[in-house]
């Protein structure tokens, strides 16, 4: 949450010193403001970063890791935090004069099912390894400048590692 003020406007405590602790105090504002955030219709925000890059990336968590490891340390990047936007899986979608839809319903935290997970983790993986689905040709620019163009050799002009699709090998 960002930018949240309170002010008290009415605050009726009673007048002996026994309910002036802080455990008294601390949990009736803290149910007082949560009731005011989810009045004043929250909406779902994620983080988003300013990059000057054109990256073939589904997420950039291990990117860092990844691009230190290939390039053995004499490439680094940085990511900067530039702003706040709604998310696309945002529950409460904007509607013109109604902030929320009525029709929605916020159901409690679930665990994931274990095929959503273990789904999740392999696509991950997959990414982070370059194992892609498909057919692949030798002709692919595409996947041969991911391959040949981030590590080369100086002297020899070849790839100092060895990148392994379903259909072939780079080398």
């Amino acid at each position: 949450m960002r930018n949240d003020k309170f002010k008290i406007v009415d605050a009726r405590i009673t007048p002996e010193p026994l309910h002036h602790e802080s455990d008294q105090i601390i949990p009736t504002a803290r149910r007082a403001a949560l009731s005011a955030f989810l009045k004043a219709t929250p909406r779902l925000m994620e983080p988003v970063h300013y990059v000057e890059a054109f990256l073939p990336i589904i997420e950039p968590f291990g990117f860092e890791t990844n691009l230190r490891s290939y390039t053995k340390g004499q490439a680094f990047c940085l990511l900067v935090f530039d702003h706040w936007a709604i998310s696309l899986r945002d529950p409460c979608p904007i509607v013109p004069g109604d902030p929320l839809e009525k029709g929605i319903v916020l159901k409690p935290l679930e665990p994931a099912p274990i095929q959503h997970l273990a789904r999740e983790s392999m696509v991950k993986t997959s990414s982070e390894k370059m194992i892609m689905s498909g057919d692949r040709n030798d002709d692919d620019e595409l996947y041969r400048a991911c391959a040949l163009g981030w590590v080369a050799d100086t002297v020899t002009r070849r790839p100092l590692y060895t990148i392994q699709f379903n259909s072939y090998t780079l080398k």
